[in-house]
């Protein structure tokens, strides 16, 4: 593994991009012309990576998250 032998770590915000890339690639509705249900999941992990990826926007996803469990 490529990772472990450079010691590489990825940050938390690497791995929110790969995992965004990921998911937008495997829903995106060129690859899924007609499938809305692949449309509304293409925009959540859109909205999702929009929130996750910014500082201020994470952090108050955060504290609201807390305030409801």
């Amino acid at each position: 593994n490529i990772t472990e032998a450079s010691a590489y770590s990825p940050t938390p915000l690497q791995m929110i991009v790969e995992g965004n890339r990921k998911l937008a690639k495997q829903y995106h509705p060129d690859l899924h012309p007609g499938d809305h249900e692949a449309e509304a999941r293409f925009k959540e992990i859109n909205e999702a990576y929009e929130i996750l990826s910014d500082p201020e926007k994470r952090k108050k996803y955060d504290e609201q998250q807390q305030g409801t469990t």
